[in-house]
């Protein structure tokens, strides 16, 4: 299968810090370095899921929507086979925080105006969205919220897998559906997690190396 769309990124300086009086206390400053890497525009879909199934190289998933909604409910493991299968592998949280804030630290993904509901799929089970039981949305739905370099649904939809700092576990960053809280959504937003924990709302896009 072809590979999905994927967009280059870097090389360039990731600066994470307090940029906000949310992140005080919660966020380590830290300047580092970011190589150059290709990440995937979009999270994986079903559809991609169920080529990997297909081809006996990822489990099928209890949690499988329309084709082009993004997959959720896998493993760390799970997630780096998928990515495997496609030729990349999982990101590094620091990866993730690049995309999402560039060198020049945006607060959100598409910049420093506020986390409004047509930018991301976000607080749609106890608002500010909307309330209910919800699962993420087709990825790209909303295109407002893409960050200049066009990496979509990097806040909301589906918080996303990534490898932590220290190589030794897994982090989600991005916030999702569920999340009722703007700071959720920020550039700088992480949270540890069980490498064998399912979400129905956790899923995973693929980072490649640059030939």
């Amino acid at each position: 299968m072809a590979a999905p769309r994927a967009v280059v990124l870097g090389p360039g300086e990731l600066a994470v810090g307090p940029v906000d009086w949310e992140a005080v206390g919660t966020v380590a400053p830290k300047t580092r370095p970011i190589e150059a890497f290709a990440l995937d525009a979009f999270e994986a879909t079903c559809v991609r899921w169920s080529a990997c199934v297909a081809a006996k190289a990822c489990p099928a998933l209890a949690d499988e929507g329309e084709p082009g909604q993004a997959a959720t409910g896998m493993t760390a493991a799970e997630a780096e086979a998928f990515c495997a299968f496609e030729g990349g592998s999982v990101p590094t949280s620091d990866q993730l925080a690049f995309a999402a804030m560039g060198s020049e630290r945006r607060r959100y993904p598409w910049g420093a105006t506020g986390a409004v509901c047509r930018r991301a799929a976000w607080g749609l089970a106890e608002g500010p969205c909307a309330t209910g039981d919800p699962r993420p949305d087709v990825a790209g739905m909303h295109p407002d919220g893409a960050t200049p370099d066009g990496v979509h649904d990097l806040a909301g939809n589906a918080e996303e897998w990534a490898r932590s700092d220290d190589g030794r576990g897994y982090v989600a960053r991005g916030g999702s559906v569920r999340s009722s809280a703007a700071a959720e959504l920020r550039g700088w937003s992480a949270r540890p997690v069980d490498a064998a924990a399912r979400s129905p709302v956790r899923g995973v896009r693929c980072v490649r190396a640059l030939p």
